[in-house]
């Protein structure tokens, strides 16, 4: 493949470079494809897995106060099965 690369409209100053391209080269493997496509899918999963749990117990608490107090009964449930199970 020959590129020629022009300096200015009105110049007639070019730059010509030859490159080969091989079929290794030129297309992205099967297994590169899968590998981002895996990765892409990893990450979706796991934002979906981090979102829907959090936006569902958000709206049950209606205001940064009641999380806070939901945050701590959670808090003095895990002392209490702690404390029982010693």
């Amino acid at each position: 493949m020959i590129m020629t690369i022009r300096a200015s409209a009105t110049s007639a100053t070019s730059i010509t470079a030859a490159t080969a391209i091989t079929p290794a080269t030129a297309t992205v493997s099967r297994k590169a494809k899968r590998r981002v496509y895996s990765a892409q899918l990893t990450a979706t999963l796991l934002t979906m897995a981090l979102l829907v749990p959090a936006l569902m117990v958000l709206p049950a608490c209606g205001t940064t106060e009641g999380f806070g107090k939901d945050v701590k009964n959670l808090g003095d449930n895990i002392e209490d099965s702690a404390a029982k199970n010693k």
